[in-house]
């Protein structure tokens, strides 16, 4: 197994080798994730001034509690208001959860197929 610098903190991590497990957050690799996140909220990962001046589509399930819809949305207005991010659209999938694209799929390609043609 190969082993480097984590993408944040810089701390060393193992890299994740393909494989059948329920999770790939086994003990050393869930450490390593919990350090990212703890240094991203104590403001020690230094932002990177970058924008993405193409069209970007975010969609969520309505339905989705891991990844809820509002928490898209308040990313997307965040984005807009600071300009990194200045031409972002949130669409939900009605009734979709966390999986809406295996759940709904003609609505997911409905909206992706109506946000290309767009384009």
């Amino acid at each position: 197994m190969a082993a480097g610098k984590g993408l944040r903190t810089g701390q060393s991590c193992e890299a994740i080798p393909f494989t059948k497990q329920k999770s790939v957050l086994t003990p050393p690799r869930y450490k390593s994730a919990i350090r990212n996140i703890d240094a991203e909220r104590e403001g020690q990962v230094p932002l990177i001034n970058y924008t993405i001046t193409k069209p970007v589509l975010f969609i969520g399930g309505d339905k989705d509690y891991a990844t809820p819809i509002e928490g898209m949305m308040q990313l997307a207005e965040q984005g807009k208001h600071q300009g990194w991010l200045p031409n972002v659209e949130v669409k939900a999938v009605q009734g979709g959860s966390h999986w809406f694209m295996l759940e709904k799929p003609d609505e997911t390609f409905a909206l992706l197929d109506g946000f290309a043609n767009a384009l």
